[in-house]
């Protein structure tokens, strides 16, 4: 996360009133690299603390946005996780009740979650963001078809064609025989659904005090497809 479009205390005041929230200050999130993210506090917060995370997505389009966040709202009673919120006037407008659209660029309000990145990752951790994965697998078969959910599938192989021709040829004919490979799996014999495809261990969020390694939140749900 990081801020790459930068907004005035009236804008930030008039957006998250569009969300119920009442507005007192936007701290930057400077971690990351696609899109500008705040912390925000409300009048009702502590001096330093902070409920709410204010996002500005600077690549995906408003209409991917909306995808995700039904997706949130769909996973957010079974998983830790926080949806965007809905907007007050959300029966009125014609967009999708949980983005702004802010100069051709959407815009979510989502509350905060507790927990850490973690340093490092232990065996016992990955059964945990195992059996997260597992549930958003289950979860989100209710939501079909898949494809008018996700976001669209990258063409994997015009990105094959592409880095093949700077590849060693060692490398190339490697993965010319992982190519070949694949396309022998049967796959439309396998289950579908979407996938979060991007479960890294800095995209969760965890309880590690005292020992404990408890996961308490799922982060960045842009790759679903």
């Amino acid at each position: 996360m990081s801020v790459y479009t930068h907004l005035s205390d009236d804008q930030f005041t008039a957006f998250c009133q569009m969300f119920g929230v009442s507005f007192a200050k936007a701290i930057p999130i400077t971690q990351g690299i696609k899109n500008s993210n705040w912390f925000i506090q409300t009048t009702e917060d502590e001096e330093g603390s902070y409920s709410y995370v204010f996002t500005l997505f600077e690549e995906r389009p408003p209409e991917d946005i909306a995808k995700m966040a039904t997706i949130l709202n769909r996973l957010k009673d079974t998983l830790p996780m926080e949806a965007p919120l809905i907007k007050v006037e959300s029966e009125t407008d014609q967009h999708s009740p949980y983005v702004i659209h802010y100069e051709n660029k959407a815009i979510t309000l989502v509350p905060c979650l507790s927990g850490s990145h973690p340093k490092q990752t232990t065996p016992d951790m990955c059964r945990s963001m195992g059996a997260a994965l597992a549930t958003l697998h289950t979860v989100l078969q209710s939501l079909t078809p898949a494809e008018e959910y996700g976001v669209p599938l990258y063409p994997w192989h015009e990105v094959r064609d592409r880095e093949i021709q700077f590849m060693p040829a060692d490398e190339a004919k490697l993965m010319s025989d992982i190519w070949q490979n694949y396309d022998r799996f049967p796959l439309d014999t396998l289950p579908k659904g979407l996938c979060h495809l991007d479960m890294f261990a800095d995209n969760t969020l965890w309880d590690l005090d005292k020992g404990k390694e408890q996961l308490t939140g799922l982060l960045d749900f842009t790759e679903v497809r």
